[in-house]
């Protein structure tokens, strides 16, 4: 069984570390051999603490607002025996269940089109090996091995992508500004600083996939030379600061990052 469990900073705000303490009392008393993550948000905000729980040859369940005072009858039933608990269940991936909405189909979910996010709330944002599943750094080698820089820049600005902030900035003619620059020390800044009042869409991806913010910084830097790279995100933001420095070690360990990327 794999128990996916929203740990981030709306998780944590709901209470989900009394209901990850249970769990994993529960399925250590259990004796099943489960695996237990700790993923970011999915944004169902409404429906933290969210465990996300699959077992082999069953569906795919999401339980919603779940206490400590549920986590006996999960796992006793869910985990154990391979029952879902369906009048604790806010949705299902993947499978069709009668009177049971599919994650995709919940009124939050069903006009997103993701992108940046399209890993949140499915897998670790610590482990590199599930984001290395999900086709994680595929970008990354496609421009490594069959583009130059400037191919590079040419295809970020034919995309039409732009910056997250309110002016929309065309990306790829800010990636050309400093690939024209024909100093030996140039800096990717990330800028995840969020001074605004209520912003929190810079921190949500850094806490659910630390690992394609990385990709894209690399790509960044090989499209426009630059010799050094830095993640801005303000002080106080314990789970988005500790998964990406967790992220960016496991990249150095893995030669994603370092004098010779990739190779």
């Amino acid at each position: 069984p794999w128990i996916r469990v929203s740990t981030g900073l709306m998780g944590s705000a709901a209470g989900v570390v009394e209901t990850l303490k249970a769990l994993r009392t529960g399925i250590g008393r259990s004796g099943v051999r489960a695996t237990i993550s700790e993923v970011g948000t999915t944004g169902l905000c409404y429906a933290e603490p969210l465990v996300d729980v699959l077992v082999p040859g069953g569906p795919r369940v999401l339980y919603a607002n779940v206490g400590p005072e549920h986590v006996p009858e999960i796992v006793t039933k869910h985990v154990v025996a391979g029952e879902p608990v369906w009048n604790l269940a806010l949705a299902t991936v993947g499978i069709d269940i009668p009177g049971i909405p599919q994650r995709e189909d919940l009124p939050m979910m069903k006009n997103q089109v993701r992108i940046a996010l399209r890993n949140a709330g499915e897998i670790d944002p610590a482990n590199i090996y599930q984001y290395l599943a999900s086709d994680g750094f595929a970008g990354l080698d496609k421009a490594l091995g069959s583009m130059d820089p400037k191919d590079v820049v040419q295809e970020v600005k034919d995309s039409g992508l732009r910056g997250r902030g309110g002016a929309a900035f065309s990306t790829g003619t800010k990636w050309s500004f400093l690939s024209g620059n024909p100093s030996d020390t140039k800096y990717i800044l990330c800028n995840c600083e969020e001074g605004d009042p209520g912003a929190f869409n810079d921190k949500t991806i850094l806490e659910t996939d630390p690992f394609t913010l990385i990709e894209g910084c690399i790509i960044a830097g090989f499209a426009t030379g630059a010799s050094n790279g830095i993640v801005f995100i303000r002080h106080g933001h314990d789970a988005p600061i500790n998964r990406t420095r967790a992220a960016i070690d496991a990249c150095y360990a893995n030669g994603i990052l370092g004098p010779h990327v990739m190779g």
